[in-house]
């Protein structure tokens, strides 16, 4: 087995063999030192063939022995008359040179090898010779010379190099036998992107992985991640993780330490793990060593980080203030101080005076931020052993002051074979991290945005003191005594202080270990054990922020922090547990065009976990913050154990007919504590079949077509991952509840909280998938295509009860959901000239529809109702802007008495002679598309030309809308600042075809009547983003080994680099889709990095 393609020498191709086998070579020391390279393709190979490719430019064979030993020996020389030489060069069907490829003069022993170019040079013993050409992954060729002097030879791929090994549920399978909808993620295009988090890594890498990065907060991101869609209203949707077959964190994982990564995505191949792959699976394979010997290797960069794309806020005091007023007067009882003219003035013509300053507050709490990156791995093979062993750092500055994130990480794993039978491997990943922020982090954008711009930071004494607001109604104020502009928010950068911080240390232990023993020819027994553990220590504090005269330096207010103002600690100690076992008997055989596949086994899971939480208030100093410095009164104590377990049987039977027609089945029953007893057991079925056209003798000898393939699948998954552990227990509260059971003596009591239905049980997805692979072109266009349809019913959900009960909702099986679509990917691979290039792209789309949701739900912006999708849009209908008195005079009752020239226009949904015609109300709120994106997609771009590469991936998304409002948005929300926009887009009557409505006080009824969740503030989200762009460059091999090292590449690269968007507003469109915009910004990078191995 060769487990990656590579360039190794003849020495090298032995210790494979040896380590491989029982097999032990005698050969001539350092007779290969100046042997060419042999060129190996990842795959399954014969030895003989192995060793003929090795050797047959050599003018060497091979005898096997009775003891097992090969001996490497002289062919008979053959008499080659010169004077008649042949050169050419030898490339694959794109025109991709082949080095190393065996060029043989048949029937001798007389033959060359191609070189980095593919070129090769040859003396014939006659002109009518005959060439065989062999390269490993390709179809050998005979070539008639016929007198030519020059030659160029193309090669085609194998039938065996195009059976690429797809990691699969409980083991591997050909991915041209596969039956299920697999996709694989290709490392070549993630590889040298600077993430700590594979999550990121793969975003837009596969069709029907919808990934949206909602926060960037170093160290804890969050991601919405579904596959092909929402399954379920009433549970998570995130899909199964497994990490060498265990449940993990994806974003543990360091993406150098990643082999291969497989999504399962339809009932065929996720069923396997039944009851918790509803959402789909996602199969993440780590490094275990190479078959090459013990090699070093070092990847490190460096990174400088900024904001993406945010929305720009008007910065010049003088420009705000006017604005301000402008607002305020076109908002009649708003009760807001306005700006007099004179500082108006004064801050229009300050020069320079730091009385009135322009401060930008997004620029004052955020930083250009400085990451670096290293891993150093030993890895390859000692004996009969494979290691990797795998040391890695990330140190990052967040782009928010005061936030920083730092994980160091230890990996071992490894392979011994130690027969030919028997196998054992596992894994070892520790892993510790510390992340620092404040509980203001996530808003500080937030609080930035609620911030004027006419005051900084700091006081003007000196002292350090934050500044509260520039014009208190001090009368000693030098140049406008008495003037108060009123409220104002904290001191945004106050909130960030080093007293608010949080700090939280993480420490995560995670080991497998397994053994495989081949009992006969055939007949394979797997187990494997896995023991995870993680630990993390929270201390978070919050003290009030003091705050003072911007000018004067007088003492103001103390502003609370998250509610706070006399001090506050917080620890919390979280823990969790997670064991697995699981045992496999898989057996494959073939006979004759007959090929058969079967594996039964049996798993069993369990996970505890702890949290324990400690609160005190009323810190008695900022310097002594422990427990015991503040006051018992204020003290809380809390604290949960929560444990669940599952049960499972599982089998898979494969079967294929020449590798022709295939056929596959699985079924899996689990055992969930989840459900109460009598309702725990849950069967997962899955059928599918496939049909290899291109097998079939009318196509096989097709020019144009290469590969096509036919499949289809039918199964049911489960889902068991509602909120609570054990929905179907009743639950008693220990509150303060007392009852006069005898005279007035009080007895406490308890109380019932919330309903159940013991008889709940597994939530099934229902998937239907049909697809097709193919390839064409002499396998320079390949793709898939695939339709699905999921339907989701028995919907874990909590039941629409009467709020009056008193009682918490009981969670039910109820409620049915269906998603129907198309999943395509394509790649383009050729070569023009010296220049070799990759194109590939995916796309994805579906339908969402509440086929049975029960009683219909209206929120303040969005409904449920059956024949619908989940969570559509629902408000009022934004018809444009009043911008004439006709307009005015036309229109139905607004929601807001005395509409105006420059508001918002909503539309009456009733004709005349309907009930209700004229008059908005209620009734006229509708259906607006915008919830579910249109189509997801993804692209990437390689090239390279002589040692240089260069890959560029972009990721979009179409077609969805999100609501936007509230600070950042709205001109003066809360006091705040103003939008840019709002200076150039809005109505005036200078300008009364501007985008926006006239500027308004939002905390005002005319404003917030333009507000009142109507479809003009469903902003387009859609977007396209250029992801990654990277320029890099691999030294000559004889660079390299002037250092001592076999490879040396360098380069240079850009995250998140350009964004393409329509919403004036410039927030960030993926935070916007995966959150608030106002949420922890997401970050541009451009680094430089490096890679070596000695």
């Amino acid at each position: 087995m060769i487990d990656q393609d590579q360039l190794a020498t003849v020495d090298q191709v032995f210790e494979i063999i040896k380590n491989q086998t029982d097999y032990h070579f005698i050969y001539p020391k350092k007779a290969f030192k100046e042997a060419p390279k042999v060129q190996l393709k990842k795959g399954e190979i014969k030895i003989d063939d192995l060793l003929q490719q090795s050797l047959s430019n050599k003018n060497l064979g091979f005898e096997l022995t009775d003891n097992n030993t090969i001996i490497i020996k002289k062919n008979p020389k053959i008499k080659v008359q010169q004077g008649f030489v042949i050169n050419g060069i030898v490339n694959d069907m794109t025109g991709q040179p082949l080095p190393g490829a065996n060029i043989l003069e048949k029937g001798t022993a007389n033959g060359a090898q191609t070189d980095f170019d593919g070129k090769f040079l040859l003396n014939l013993s006659k002109p009518n010779a005959v060439l065989v050409v062999s390269y490993l992954g390709f179809a050998s060729q005979e070539i008639a010379v016929n007198g030519q002097t020059s030659i160029t030879i193309s090669l085609e791929e194998s039938a065996a190099s195009l059976e690429q090994v797809v990691v699969v549920g409980y083991g591997t399978q050909k991915k041209v036998n596969l039956t299920g909808a697999v996709s694989t993620v290709d490392l070549e295009q993630v590889e040298d992107r600077p993430v700590q988090n594979v999550i990121q890594a793969i975003q837009g890498q596969v069709p029907g992985l919808n990934i949206i990065q909602g926060t960037a907060n170093p160290g804890d991101e969050s991601f919405n991640i579904n596959i092909r869609g929402l399954n379920s209203f009433g549970s998570s949707n995130n899909p199964l993780i497994l990490i060498d077959g265990v449940e993990g964190n994806l974003q543990d994982l360091d993406p150098s330490l990643i082999k291969s990564i497989s999504v399962l995505k339809d009932a065929s191949s996720a069923s396997i793990y039944g009851s918790r792959a509803a959402n789909g699976v996602i199969l993440v394979e780590t490094k275990k060593g190479s078959n090459n010997k013990l090699a070093i290797t070092y990847s490190g960069n460096v990174s400088v980080h900024s904001i993406t794309n945010l929305g720009e806020m008007i910065t010049n005091s003088a420009d705000y203030m006017e604005a301000l007023n402008q607002a305020v007067a076109n908002t009649p009882g708003a009760s807001v101080n306005t700006y007099p003219q004179e500082i108006i003035n004064a801050y229009r013509n300050a020069n320079g005076n730091p009385l009135y300053p322009n401060t930008d507050w997004v620029d004052v709490l955020s930083r250009d931020a400085f990451v670096n990156q290293h891993n150093v791995a030993l890895s390859g093979t000692t004996g009969k052993t494979s290691i990797n062993v795998s040391i890695g750092h990330w140190d990052q500055e967040g782009v928010i002051v005061g936030t920083d994130f730092e994980k160091t990480n230890l990996f071992t794993g490894f392979t011994t074979n130690f027969n030919d039978r028997i196998k054992v491997g596992g894994s070892i990943l520790g892993l510790t991290s510390v992340r620092h922020g404040s509980e203001e982090t996530d808003r500080a954008l937030l609080n930035a945005f609620n911030s004027k711009p006419n005051f900084g930071p700091y006081t003007l004494d000196g002292t350090g003191h934050y500044a509260g607001k520039a014009f208190t109604g001090d009368p000693n104020d030098p140049d406008f005594p008495g003037f108060d502009e009123g409220f104002t928010r904290a001191n945004p950068l106050g909130n960030l202080t080093v007293l608010n911080g949080r700090e939280q240390s993480s420490y995560n232990f995670n080991a497998n270990i397994f053994v495989d023993i081949e009992l006969i020819d055939g007949l394979v027994w797997s187990t494997k054990g896995a023991f995870k553990f993680d630990y993390d220590f929270i201390r978070a504090q919050l003290f009030g922020v003091d705050e003072y005269s911007f000018r004067s330096g007088e003492f103001l207010r103390t502003s609370a922090v998250g509610g706070v103002s006399d001090g506050q600690l917080n620890i919390d100690n979280y823990w969790s547990k997670q064991k697995t076992l699981y045992s496999t008997l898989k057996y494959d055989k073939s006979f004759k065009k007959h090929n058969l596949g079967i594996l039964a086994g049996y798993s069993q899971e369990e996970l505890e976990n702890n949290v324990t939480s400690s609160l005190r208030r009323g810190l008695a100093s900022t310097v002594i913050t422990d427990l015991d410095g503040a006051s018992a009164a204020g003290q809380e104590t809390t604290g949960a154990t929560q444990a669940w377990a599952l049960r499972s049987w599982f089998g898979r039977v494969n079967y294929n007919y020449d590798e022709k027609y295939l056929f596959e089945a699985n079924i899996r029953a689990d055992e969930s504590s989840r459900f109460a007893k009598g309702n725990r057991l849950g069967i997962f079925p899955s059928f599918s079949a496939g049909w290899r056209i291109d097998k079939e003798d009318f196509l096989k000898d097709s020019d144009f077509l290469n590969q096509l393939k036919i499949r289809g699948s039918w199964g049911e998954l489960g889902n068991q991952n509602i909120n609570s552990l054990y929905p179907y227990q009743s639950l008693i509260d220990f509150g303060n509840f007392a009852y006069p059971f005898s005279g007035d003596a009080l007895s406490s009591g308890v109380v019932a909280s919330r309903l159940v239905d013991p008889s709940i049980t597994w939530e099934t997805t229902e998937i239907t998938d049909i697809g097709i692979d193919f390839s064409i072109l002499n396998r320079k266009l390949s793709g898939s295509i695939d339709y699905y349809s999921k339907r989701t019913y028995d919907i874990l959900r909590e039941l629409q009860i009467n709020s009056s009960t008193g009682l918490s909702s009981p969670t039910i099986n109820g409620g049915e959901m269906t998603n129907k679509g198309w999943d395509i990917a394509l790649t383009h691979r050729n070569r023009i000239g010296e220049v070799g290039y990759s194109i590939s792209g995916n796309l994805s789309w579906y339908k969402n529809k509440l086929t049975d949701f029960g009683e219909t739900e209206i929120g303040s912006q969005k409904i449920n109702e059956t024949g619908y999708a989940y969570e559509d849009w629902y408000m009022w209908e934004a018809d444009g802007i009043f911008r004439t008195q006709e307009d005015l005079d036309n229109a139905a009752t607004q929601p807001v008495a005395n509409p105006e020239l420059g508001h918002i226009r909503i539309k009456d949904q009733q004709v005349e002679g309907e009930e209700g015609f004229g008059v908005i109300d209620g009734d006229d709120r509708v259906r607006i598309d915008g919830r579910h994106p249109d189509f997801s997609y993804g692209l990437n771009l390689s090239m390279n030309w002589k040692g240089f590469d260069f890959s560029t991936f972009l990721q979009g998304v179409s077609g969805i809308k999100r609501y936007l409002s509230g600070p950042g948005i709205d001109p003066g929300f809360q006091d705040g600042a103003i939008p840019k926009v709002w200076e150039t887009h809005a109505w005036t009557p200078e300008n009364p075809n501007a985008e926006l409505p006239k500027i308004a006080w939002s905390t005002a009824d005319a404003r917030s009547s333009q507000n009142l969740r109507n479809s003009f503030w469903l902003r387009d989200a859609s977007y396209a983003r250029i992801k990654n762009m990277t320029l890099g460059y691999t030294f000559p091999e004889e660079i390299a080994n002037k250092i001592s090292a076999s490879n040396l590449r360098v380069y240079f690269s850009g995250e998140n680099l350009f964004t393409f968007n329509n919403d004036i507003f410039n927030f960030d469109p993926e935070r916007a889709v995966g959150g608030d915009p106002q949420n922890y910004p997401q970050r541009k990078a451009f680094t430089f990095g490096l890679n070596i191995t000695f």
